[in-house]
């Protein structure tokens, strides 16, 4: 998948512009970059990420935006502990991304919860996750369609609509759902 591709997917789930977004778990940008195209001029990303490799490169897009994206600020955090991110004290939110990286946690309930805990009135969460309800390594605790309606529900979200799907290039099904209160 490139930027292209992965804006693609989101844009039914971006329908506004500007204001601040986070991108958590972020890895090497790819989901942030799409995401600054789509929210534009004015807008700001916080790309937080546990790894600091990740962080390293999303240094490297930070602060770049051009005349048409958003800006792009890396951050050294883990969304398991949102607590712990300073940049996010006082924040509010206009929308929050998790984009293959809400199966990393076996609470995603909470995590979900104390996000929401962070978005303005009219803010969203943007999901994007592989449907299935079989773990690996690399998804341990994933979030199929089902499981992420009764997720979002428990965390307060009680509105999930979604917006997108796409062949996973690792097989099976990828799918963009947008979480509302």
């Amino acid at each position: 998948m490139n930027v292209d591709d992965a804006a693609e997917l989101i844009r039914p789930a971006v329908t506004t512009r500007g204001g601040i977004w986070v991108d958590f778990g972020a890895g090497k940008g790819l989901f942030t970059r799409a995401l600054a195209q789509l929210i534009g001029p004015g807008g700001t990303i916080l790309a937080i990420d546990q790894e600091a490799r990740a962080v390293h490169a999303l240094q490297t897009v930070s602060g770049h935006a051009t005349g048409r994206s958003a800006a792009i600020v890396a951050v050294h955090g883990d969304f398991m502990a949102i607590d712990a991110i300073p940049e996010l004290d006082g924040m509010r939110l206009k929308g929050a991304v998790f984009a293959n990286a809400l199966h990393f946690t076996s609470h995603p309930a909470d995590v979900l919860s104390e996000v929401a805990g962070l978005l303005d009135v009219d803010g969203r969460i943007i999901v994007v996750e592989y449907d299935r309800t079989s773990s690996n390594r690399w998804i341990p605790y994933p979030i199929s369609l089902e499981h992420l309606v009764a997720t979002a529900s428990a965390a307060g979200l009680n509105s999930t609509k979604i917006v997108g799907r796409r062949p996973s290039a690792f097989g099976g099904t990828m799918y963009c759902a947008v979480l509302m209160f």
